[in-house]
């Protein structure tokens, strides 16, 4: 049977630089590195997997961002382990950024 939908659990973490630059420009002496656990849903199909998360940031010392976040990506499987694609991180209704990827997976093949 093929699953065409999941659902996911994820941690990330990241080192913003043009925040790091914004906290220097204000003086403000607070870390542009951010830590989050996302929970999120996954639709497969075919050689595209469209992701939904939301997350909530466990770690976030600026006082620009609320605490909640989701992203939303689109991702090509090129084969068993390799896939190519985009996700895009907003907080609210305001699109923060949009990152590139390349990702290998560990997959086993099961008989």
């Amino acid at each position: 049977m093929i699953k065409l939908s999941v659902l996911t659990l994820g941690a990330e973490a990241y080192h913003d630089g043009e925040l790091q630059e914004k906290l220097r420009r204000q003086d403000i002496d607070a870390s542009p590195v951010k830590v989050g656990l996302l929970v999120g849903h996954e639709f497969l199909l075919g050689h595209f997997q469209f992701s939904q998360r939301l997350g909530v940031y466990v770690f976030d010392d600026t006082p620009y961002y609320d605490r909640i976040f989701h992203r939303w990506g689109l991702q090509y499987r090129i084969n068993r382990h390799f896939s190519a694609g985009f996700h895009l991180l907003a907080h609210r209704h305001i699109a923060e950024f949009v990152d590139f990827r390349v990702t290998y997976s560990f997959q086993k093949r099961y008989k």
